[in-house]
């Protein structure tokens, strides 16, 4: 199993507040509210919600047999947030509202 399989086997998402795998070319960071997929800047987010679950499923169909390992990454990512999703369907509300990022101060040692 590779570095990259390891990572993405072990994720569970919308269950590790502030936990972040980097990869090459992709950065996947993991909260209780959404998951955020960064790939060359652009960030895709999958809420916590019937949005994100929307938006999880089409991730899954789009990714589906991804040649690099890039996009086989985002689609396992999303089809781990899809199977969450749908298990606890019932209970997601249709809009979840989002925490607010901590942004840090500019440079502490100036």
């Amino acid at each position: 199993m590779t570095h990259v399989e390891s990572a993405l086997a072990n994720f569970s998402p919308f269950v590790d507040d502030g936990v972040c795998i980097t990869l090459p070319d992709l950065t996947i960071e993991n909260a209780s509210d959404k998951v955020s997929i960064t790939h060359h800047g652009e960030v895709l987010d999958i809420t916590r919600d019937k949005d994100g679950l929307k938006h999880a499923r089409t991730l899954v169909d789009e990714m589906a047999g991804a040649a690099d390992e890039a996009s086989a990454a985002i689609h396992t990512i999303a089809a781990a947030c899809l199977i969450s999703l749908q298990n606890d369907a019932e209970h997601i509300p249709d809009k979840i509202k989002i925490k607010p990022t901590i942004e840090l101060p500019g440079d502490p040692f100036s």
